[in-house]
């Protein structure tokens, strides 16, 4: 992986301790305009088709508890308010956690992770205390992925015999929507700057033009710019349009992965995917584009490139996550006593974020 900055050395001494972990009026507004729909609804249901059918391929079993945990948690969803038709599918169920945090606006920061970029190490205008708190809402994208993922393996015997229960329902529904959006790259960090003193809010700030239909940096990617025409999960031919740029998909990488893309592809623990990602993909998102910019042919085409690698590998590791956790191979994984707590996993996080701190901003203090 590259070595490129994170974040500048050269800042005034600050404290970081747990009380900025608390989320202040200021970081409210600044996450809260972050919420966007990674991928739209044609790239999770993109990532679900390639994980759906890589298990089917080999492991049929495990491809029809699938299904069983598709129809329950589509029971739980819908006695929630929710439409039922968008859970008919695996495919389409993996569009309906939007729609849930749009009912439960408290689920909104499960998307995203927005660990501090800031590239001018001489900028006056930066607030660095906004810096040190941008990756400080909890629950976050990595936690929630992780948690969810700890309440499959904890009640795999039950979900086995038919057993689904509404924590395993909304926790299934959780794990095949985030991995999509951790490999969006602007659910993982957002850029401080004299422009953005505040950041920019994981590029919904950063307006650009030249792409249809796109306002804004973060929809520019969103879009996989432009890529694909626009599929929702409600249309009638939403699953045929599905199957066909899944092979689109599928033919792009069926050489591998360019660089950096190899290196990422092998991370499967999502504080590792956000780590990689924050080295590998700040300078590809961010390089060359400012507010206002026209996106040239050049840049549409590379972030399209770029898109179709992440989305590709999202699916392989949606596939490779169910079956260790779920799957007939199943490897032994440690066990917590139920139910789940899921401090422990804010707690975890917390000392991840110390320790990220301390190598990408010496300067600032990591007292409790």
């Amino acid at each position: 992986m590259s070595n490129s900055v994170v974040l500048c050395r050269s800042i005034p001494v600050l404290r970081f301790s747990t009380k900025l972990l608390k989320l202040s009026v200021l970081s409210a507004t600044l996450f809260l305009s972050t919420v966007s729909h990674a991928w739209h609804d044609l790239g999770h249901m993109l990532v679900a088709k390639l994980a759906y059918d890589q298990i089917s391929a080999n492991d049929s079993k495990l491809a029809g508890i699938l299904d069983n945990l598709t129809k329950a948690s589509c029971d739980y969803f819908s006695g929630l308010g929710l439409e039922s038709d968008q859970c008919a599918t695996f495919v389409q169920a993996a569009t309906l956690l939007d729609s849930y945090s749009g009912k439960y606006p408290e689920s909104k920061s499960w998307h995203y992770i927005n660990m501090p970029v800031v590239f001018d190490e001489a900028s006056s205008k930066v607030n660095y205390t906004a810096v040190t708190e941008a990756a400080a809402e909890l629950p976050n994208v990595d936690i929630q992925l992780q948690y969810s993922l700890q309440v499959l393996r904890n009640n795999r015997a039950d979900i086995l015999e038919g057993h689904i229960d509404d924590e395993t329902s909304k926790a299934f529904i959780t794990v095949i929507h985030l991995m999509g959006d951790i490999h969006q790259p602007l659910h993982n960090f957002e850029l401080f700057s004299d422009v953005f003193p505040n950041g920019d809010a994981g590029g919904n700030r950063l307006d650009v033009k030249g792409v249809d239909g796109v306002s804004n940096l973060h929809s520019l990617w969103d879009s996989m710019a432009d890529k694909y025409s626009d599929v929702r999960w409600y249309d009638s031919d939403a699953l045929d349009q599905v199957a066909k740029f899944k092979e689109e998909v599928s033919q792009a990488v069926a050489a591998g992965y360019s660089a950096p893309f190899n290196d990422l592809r092998v991370m499967v623990d999502p504080w590792n995917i956000t780590s990689a990602i924050n080295l590998e993909m700040q300078h590809r998102v961010y390089d060359d584009m400012y507010s206002g910019v026209t996106v040239s042919d050049s840049q549409k085409n590379q972030i399209q490139l770029d898109a179709t690698y992440l989305v590709a590998m999202a699916g392989e590791k949606l596939a490779r996550s169910l079956q260790e956790v779920l799957g007939s191979s199943q490897r032994r994984v440690r066990q917590i006593s139920r139910p789940v707590a899921r401090e422990a996993f804010d707690s975890a996080f917390q000392r991840q974020l110390k320790h990220w701190f301390s190598r990408n901003m010496p300067q600032v203090s990591t007292g409790n």
